[in-house]
């Protein structure tokens, strides 16, 4: 089963949100999401988190809470553990998945 995380980046009634248009082979290509992805081998769900957000953002994460898990199953399986984070630092840098956005709420439901 493929695990994986995603977190939501909260501040001051905004999200930050990923428009993922970089990769030519991407299953969210051109769909806003947000920041994630994959937990390596030897890795918690909660290193996966700091490391993925870092990496995708340049954020550091101060806190963040385990919100819960989604099981997909039939002909693929996979668990996406979600996080919610509203106290980071650091400087937004550029990613290389796509272009990073602040929504919020009723903007997200109107995105795609």
């Amino acid at each position: 089963m493929e695990k994986t995380i995603v977190c939501y980046l909260a501040c001051e009634g905004k999200y930050l949100m990923l428009y993922r248009n970089k990769k030519k082979i991407d299953p969210n290509k051109d769909k806003w999401i947000t920041v994630g992805g994959h937990i390596e081998e030897n890795e918690t769900k909660e290193e996966a988190c700091i490391r993925e957000v870092y990496e995708e953002t340049g954020f550091r994460l101060l806190d963040f809470k385990h919100l819960g898990q989604v099981l997909f199953t039939g002909d693929f399986e996979q668990s996406m553990d979600i996080f919610v984070s509203h106290s980071f630092e650091g400087q937004m840098h550029e990613c290389d998945e796509g272009e990073l956005a602040w929504f919020t709420k009723d903007e997200i439901l109107k995105l795609n």
